[in-house]
């Protein structure tokens, strides 16, 4: 009884609270984790905090919770895999799309290096046991996602944004980095091999395989679904269904289920009839699905049934570290891709694109680690990412001066449409 009326006070809060939050200008750092959604995931973590634990119906709600958050997963990727269109490499000049890739690729081996030489410090004072290789290469992928296009803030007629064409430029990386994460997982896997029904999948190309079956699968169901139904709620419905049976599995296997959404969504993105329904479907759906998914994760951490979530000495510490390499590190690799390949971009281009925020993509590859037997002894590695991620949306890159009259700006390469 408890735990119901805990739900319900929460719910009246956030539900009489959330019209004047979104009328009220807030100064820039805070109106940018408003539009990352951050603030959902402290509701959430001030929930957890209430929830009685020894109540009946919280253990319910606690299995139900961790089957949730890992559906939503596969939501996560599904999203990101339809802004994969191939069609927009076609007006899309190869340049951009190389230097784009090995600015991801550098970027990723920097900080796998990074991660593995600090090894000793991860294992004396994050949990970390063993399968050093997974945990470096899944931060490696968290750092690279970048929340695009950045909106503007204003204040005091003082205006808070990067330069909008270049953060749409370099948002493929989004789906670069999800392509690493199964990758990466099929590579250094801490099991031998995936038994799936009365087969088994070995390390590496097996496992790969049956990431890439079920996402395959996932993606023609969801063609079927939207060609067959007219009515896009109703296809939406019940591709959601099919997330539910095709990513259970992903939880059960302790495979990322990410990547699989991932794949089911680049197939669809690529071969229905109806592109700008599913992604006008998507995007409403999506402004659901996240603040439910903030929610549900923080009120994991905010009320951890197995004791506490993390340790709070090395979490902010780690999280500062973390932020401050990610933004070393995308400044050292958009660098060097466009000394080896690419276009150049002024000085303050180079720290403004380096200093773009995380999105709840980076935050999902965080989570993903939960589901992935990772074997830490605590959390506190998830949450300093977390961390992470919540200095770089509040953090912005401070606005230049004014250009003075007659100033041409730098031309720059062409946009994504």
């Amino acid at each position: 009884m408890e735990f119901a009326i805990a739900l319900l006070i929460g719910f009246l809060a956030f539900y009489f609270g959330l019209d004047l939050f979104w009328r009220i200008q807030l100064f820039p750092p805070l109106e940018s984790l408003r539009q990352g959604r951050i603030h959902y995931l402290l509701l959430g973590v001030l929930l957890g905090m209430f929830f009685p634990e020894e109540d009946l119906l919280f253990r319910f709600f606690e299995e139900f919770r961790y089957s949730l958050i890992g559906i939503l997963l596969v939501w996560v990727g599904f999203q990101a895999g339809l802004d994969l269109d191939l069609q927009r490499f076609r007006t899309t000049p190869a340049s951009e799309t190389v230097s784009q890739t090995i600015q991801v690729l550098i970027g990723f081996l920097l900080v796998f290096l990074m991660v593995l030489l600090a090894t000793p410090i991860l294992k004396r004072h994050l949990g970390l046991q063993e399968n050093t290789a997974l945990v470096a290469a899944l931060l490696a992928c968290f750092v690279l996602p970048i929340r695009a296009p950045e909106p503007v803030f204003r204040w005091r007629s003082k205006t808070f944004s990067p330069p909008r064409d270049t953060a749409i430029k370099h948002a493929p990386g989004n789906a670069l980095s999800l392509i690493l994460v199964g990758g990466v997982f099929a590579l250094f896997t801490p099991v031998h091999g995936v038994q799936f029904g009365t087969f088994l999948f070995g390390r590496g190309p097996g496992v790969l395989l049956l990431m890439v079956g079920l996402g395959l699968l996932m993606g023609v169901a969801f063609d079927f679904i939207f060609r067959a139904h007219p009515n896009g709620v109703v296809s939406m419905l019940l591709s959601g269904g099919m997330m539910a049976v095709l990513g259970s599995p992903c939880t059960g296997l302790k495979i990322p289920g990410l990547f699989v959404g991932f794949l089911g969504g680049m197939w669809l993105i690529n071969t229905t009839v109806r592109k700008r329904e599913v992604l006008e479907l998507a995007d409403r759906t999506h402004a659901f699905v996240c603040p439910v998914f903030y929610i549900l994760l923080g009120s994991v951490i905010g009320g951890y049934g197995g004791g506490p979530f993390f340790q709070i000495a090395p979490l902010v510490p780690f999280g500062v570290a973390l932020f401050l390499v990610r933004g070393l590190v995308r400044m050292l690799s958009l660098t060097i891709a466009n000394r080896i390949w690419g276009p150049s971009y002024p000085r303050r281009s180079i720290l403004e694109i380096s200093g773009l925020p995380m999105n709840y993509l980076s935050v999902a590859i965080a989570v993903q680690g939960l589901y992935l037997g990772l074997g830490l002894t605590h959390n506190t590695l998830i949450a300093g990412a977390l961390v992470a991620v919540f200095l770089s949306q509040a953090c912005l890159f401070p606005p230049g001066r004014k250009k003075p009259p007659g100033h041409r700006p730098l031309p720059t390469a062409p946009t994504q449409t």
